[in-house]
């Protein structure tokens, strides 16, 4: 499959992702602080984003645990520095905007990684 096939697909499951991983922080950062609606969020749209991205983009077919610890590393990391990020800009902006901006420079950086060690 070709880069830009992939990275389209990658892009499809990233937005459906993004949709359960935002709306939910949308609606919880009302009524907890919003490092803590990110944990929560992340963690509702974390199979979703997984199932879909090894099957269908990345079309990986074997080694489902190596992918699967690997991805949950990923994930762990990316909740922590996501979650400083995030709570460190909605001190200086909008929650809502702070969790875009952090969500766009995730993305960059996991389709390489997904692509490169995750998912090969």
């Amino acid at each position: 499959m070709k880069l830009l096939e992939r990275f389209g697909r990658f892009s499809a499951v990233g937005l459906l992702s993004a949709a359960v991983d935002y709306g939910l922080f949308w609606v919880l950062q009302g009524v907890m602080p919003p490092s803590a609606a990110n944990v929560v969020s992340m963690t509702a749209s974390l199979a979703v984003n997984f199932l879909l991205n090894r099957r269908w983009t990345f079309q990986a077919n074997g080694r489902f645990g190596r992918s699967a610890v690997l991805y949950l590393l990923l994930f762990g990391a990316n909740l922590v520095v996501t979650s400083a990020a995030i709570g460190l800009l909605s001190s200086l902006i909008d929650a809502r905007i702070a969790k875009l901006l952090v969500m766009a420079a995730a993305s960059v950086w996991n389709f390489f990684l997904y692509r490169k060690f995750i998912f090969k």
